[in-house]
């Protein structure tokens, strides 16, 4: 990104006029105000700088070179979670695009030596060593198949198939998130799905790198990722990953055009169901469904999750007061539990006591980041609540034949 251009995206911070709006939900939406904040930075901060008003004046104060960059303005920009509701609601009102003018002062900051925060940049360094952000070896992108019995098409290796599986880093990566991916791929086969993996040669999608400040790590990535998935004359790539698969969508057209059609795991378990190409088996229980930023604010898939969890027999869903649009962030995002894991924290435990509050007995979600910080924050209430992905939930429900 040039000076010029960076100086046009915080012009647009003068947009702001510091209504508020993008502090709480307002009364006609919720049932209460006990659930009626918004901005987890500001909320957990409360102080002006943290919330997006006070970042928009921060990028006008950095524009015109009024003041540095200190360490507190680094601060505030990186405890910015990029959950997006303060565009989505002011697109209704005043139309500040908040998104661009943060992404931009990432950008700024890591030129300026700044940022990110520690913990942050050592992701970084994990992600051009091994090309996953928790420095893991490439072997281990492939360690959750050992929990799979099924026949798998390696594309890498030369096999066909007409989709392409990308269950992203975490999930691939992540010990404690393997049965996802699991999961999901029984869910492809008793389906009859034509998938396969690239297997230990799948990169990070570069998101992160893009989320805390480098564009051109992740331009690299995205052009090496599409050139790669092009070659393989897949019809689909399917991810479960909120993060992978709003930047494979969103963002990747505009470096790196696909050629196949992205889709979230949700949304193919949406299309299997209503084309009855699942058998379910009865279940209890009372469940409520946490909406991932990236698959709701930034995709608009707020319908296709809660419709899969009300198609099994026996499980009601329950809706707690911030859901679809005004959904609390989980806390995770932005690299933020990277960079302050008690602010993490201290968030997701807000949303694990709204969803107690529902009466469900479990929480449903289908985001790695948002599965670990309130899973974590779940066995940390007073009263415990179970925190599981989608595809587990489903895959449980599958009639065994």
């Amino acid at each position: 990104m040039s000076k010029v251009e960076e100086q046009d995206i915080f012009k647009k911070a003068l947009d702001c006029v510091r209504c508020g709006s993008c502090r709480v939900i307002y009364t006609d939406r919720i049932k209460s105000m006990r659930f009626g904040k918004q901005c987890p930075p500001g909320t957990y901060h409360l102080i002006e700088s943290f919330y997006p008003a006070g970042l928009m004046y921060l990028a006008v104060g950095l524009m015109r070179e009024q003041f540095p960059y200190s360490q507190r303005a680094v601060e505030a920009v990186y405890a910015c979670t990029l959950c997006g509701y303060c565009q989505t609601i002011c697109e209704e009102y005043v139309e500040t695009k908040t998104m661009p003018v943060i992404g931009a002062l990432r950008n700024k900051a890591v030129r300026e030596g700044v940022g990110p925060l520690p913990g942050q940049k050592a992701c970084i360094e994990n992600l051009k060593k091994t090309d996953n952000i928790l420095g893991e070896p490439r072997e281990k992108r492939v360690a959750w198949l050992k929990g799979f019995p099924g026949p798998v098409k390696f594309l890498d290796k030369g096999d066909k198939a007409s989709t392409l599986y990308f269950p992203g880093c975490q999930y691939s990566c992540n010990p404690s998130l393997e049965d996802v991916p699991g999961a999901t791929a029984e869910i492809f086969s008793k389906a009859g799905i034509d998938w396969g993996i690239l297997g230990e040669q799948e990169k990070c999608c570069g998101y992160l790198a893009l989320a805390l400040g480098y564009p051109e790590i992740f331009e690299r990535y995205a052009q090496e990722n599409a050139a790669a998935f092009n070659r393989l004359g897949v019809k689909q790539i399917v991810t479960s990953c909120p993060e992978c698969y709003s930047t494979l969508k969103l963002r990747y057209p505009e470096v790196a055009p696909l050629e196949a059609e992205v889709i979230h795991t949700t949304d193919l378990f949406y299309r299997l169901v209503e084309e009855k190409r699942l058998k379910l088996k009865e279940s209890k229980g009372r469940v409520t469904y946490h909406d991932p930023c990236h698959l709701g604010r930034y995709c608009y898939l707020y319908e296709q999750p809660r419709k899969v969890i009300q198609s099994i027999p026996g499980i009601e869903l329950v809706e707690m007061e911030r859901n679809r649009m005004d959904a609390w962030c989980c806390g995770a995002g932005g690299g933020v539990s990277m960079g302050n894991r008690e602010y993490a924290l201290a968030t997701a435990r807000d949303r694990i006591e709204e969803a107690l509050s529902t009466g469900a007995e479990a929480l449903i979600t289908s985001c790695p980041n948002c599965a670990l910080i309130l899973g974590d924050a779940g066995k940390r209430s007073k009263t415990s609540m179970p925190v599981e992905d989608i595809a587990s939930f489903l895959c449980r429900s599958l009639v065994k034949s």
